[in-house]
């Protein structure tokens, strides 16, 4: 199994430098090869985002605002300096991110809307300036209320010694969440869990997790109070051993 690492994923080749951020407001627009310092938002649809950066000190990397859909994020990379509070990519319905490099930040990928594919991405190295632990809830992948979608193949790096919540982070809080696949991921590093189903206020249901690789977070591989499926997942600690040998493969490669 190959999990993805910075070798095939993020930007390839010279890139355009553009001080400063993005607004799109043009439905159907592709924003390719440009390098940024501050975030791009889109308040377009069915716009595509491919082969860019983004370092900045920032809320977002990249921020899909209410209303608009469709958006793909490919190839990117998102520096997020070590920002305080800062997400990476956040995106609403309809939306693919495919391939990114992402790191930096308190939080790698955040869904807000339904019919999501977030796909072999390589989140890791998150960072937060402010030392309070109320800053540190780093997660990987979070979803607080999303449905209908697949996160599948992705390479997580938690941090080291209280490295936040999860790799995964799946939750009812914000909004019902229903049918969504959790498929052949690497959730490595240690957070609370590696991985989270939360049935909070609003249900959940149809949750699955299968063919991941888990390591043991610190309380635990999975926090699951919403009777999410978990089958086919292997689990090791990294304390313990044996690590298994895909993982020590990916771990060993370029």
């Amino acid at each position: 199994m190959k999990w993805p690492k910075s070798a095939n994923t993020g930007t390839k080749g010279s890139l355009t430098s553009r001080a400063g951020g993005l607004i799109v407001t043009r439905d159907g627009d592709v924003i390719e090869n440009l390098s940024f310092t501050n975030t791009i938002t889109v308040r377009a649809k069915n716009v595509v985002i491919l082969n860019c950066k983004v370092k900045a000190t920032a809320w977002y990397g990249i921020l899909q605002d209410d209303g608009s859909s469709n958006l793909t994020v490919e190839n990117v990379e998102i520096d997020g300096t070590g920002s305080s509070g800062m997400t990476g990519i956040a995106i609403q319905a309809g939306s693919t991110i495919r391939r990114c490099n992402v790191y930096g930040m308190v939080i790698g990928i955040k869904v807000w809307g339904p019919n999501f594919t977030v796909e072999d991405n390589y989140i890791h190295d998150l960072a937060e300036r402010k030392t309070d632990a109320a800053s540190r809830h780093f997660d990987g992948i979070a979803n607080l209320g999303a449905s209908n979608g697949v996160i599948q193949r992705n390479a997580i790096i938690m941090p080291p010694k209280d490295g936040g919540t999860a790799g995964v982070f799946i939750s009812s809080q914000q909004g019902s969440v229903s049918n969504v696949k959790v498929l052949s991921n690497l959730l490595t590093g240690q957070p609370s869990y590696q991985a989270y189903a939360e049935k909070a206020s609003r249900p959940m249901s149809g949750v699955v997790f299968d063919g991941n690789y888990i390591e043991k977070g610190i309380y635990g591989y999975i926090f699951n109070s919403s009777g999410a499926a978990y089958t086919n997942n292997v689990q090791w600690d990294d304390a313990v051993g044996p690590v298994p040998d895909p993982v020590k493969a990916w771990r060993s490669a370029a």
